[in-house]
């Protein structure tokens, strides 16, 4: 799903030709061609964007400023750029192939936001009474 403030339309490129127009806040399906080595998203403030379930490598999102929610779960990315992604608040990019240096950049660039890698930690045991 992609959402954008004023409502409107963003194209899908691939291979230099449009593919698609995806309509603000609607779920739809768009064939990619399986040897789509490259999938452009052009749309002017994006504030949501889901692609979980698909089999992405790569997913550059740098640049969308006004992007809020990115949702990129599920999938086989290998890199994933958020730079200049100034109002980024939620990012699930959990169950992919993401390297441990690509994870520490996403932690650095973004301290304080909310993530979900993926990462399982321990949970601290309770003894005693508290």
């Amino acid at each position: 799903m992609l959402q954008q403030k004023n409502g409107s339309p963003c194209e899908l490129w691939n291979d230099g030709k449009k593919i698609a127009e995806l309509q603000s806040g609607t779920h739809q399906t768009v064939s990619i061609p399986s040897n789509a080595e490259e999938i452009i998203i052009k749309g002017y403030d994006i504030q949501k964007l889901d692609c979980n379930n698909n089999q992405l490598t790569a997913l550059n999102a740098s640049g969308c400023t006004r992007l809020q929610v990115l949702y990129c779960s599920r999938n086989k990315l290998t890199t994933l750029n958020v730079n200049g992604c100034t109002s980024l608040q939620w990012l699930d990019c959990n169950n992919n192939k993401l390297s441990a240096e690509v994870l520490k950049k996403l932690f650095e660039d973004f301290p304080e936001r909310k993530w979900n890698y993926g990462i399982k930690r321990e949970q601290p045991q309770k003894r005693g009474n508290i």
